[in-house]
């Protein structure tokens, strides 16, 4: 009889242990399953933010080479502007050249003018002259004929 009770005390234990043990799996298998929902989303961030890493590692390849092709063009405008202003120099230099030469083709003009109008009333007086003198003559020639 002891041993039967024994027995059953044994087997109430046991039992009250299996029970605990199926609760301790059934906790056991709500965590995994928790665990599992969690990797699952842990892969999905992994997968956007290595997508947004590869997106972010092509936009920067992306902008590099648009600043190198800034920079280039920067460059070369740098050099065209240069250019211009050495260019505007010297024609700058040979506008004030030609300006130069103009006054004195315009000077020179300005003499020739004023000697032209200078003989030319040196050949009006002559021909008032060579007037004065042949109506001297024809009154003289008029007079002793």
């Amino acid at each position: 009889k002891a041993s039967l009770i024994q027995c059953t005390e044994s087997s109430s234990g046991l039992t009250s242990q299996v029970l605990e043990l199926q609760a301790n799996r059934k906790d056991l298998l709500a965590r995994l399953e928790v665990n599992d929902k969690l990797v699952v989303e842990l892969r999905s961030q992994l997968e956007i933010k290595t997508s947004l890493g590869d997106e972010l590692v092509t936009k920067n390849a992306e902008l590099s080479q648009a600043l190198q092709i800034a920079e280039q063009l920067a460059v070369d405008l740098s050099e065209q502007l240069s250019t211009s202003v050495l260019r505007e120099k010297a024609l700058q230099t040979r506008e004030t050249q030609i300006r130069d030469e103009l006054s004195k083709v315009a000077l020179k003009l300005s003499q020739a003018e004023a000697d032209l109008l200078q003989q030319s009333a040196l050949v009006s007086s002559r021909k008032e002259k060579d007037k004065q003198t042949e109506e001297k003559m024809a009154t003289y020639r008029t007079e002793t004929e």
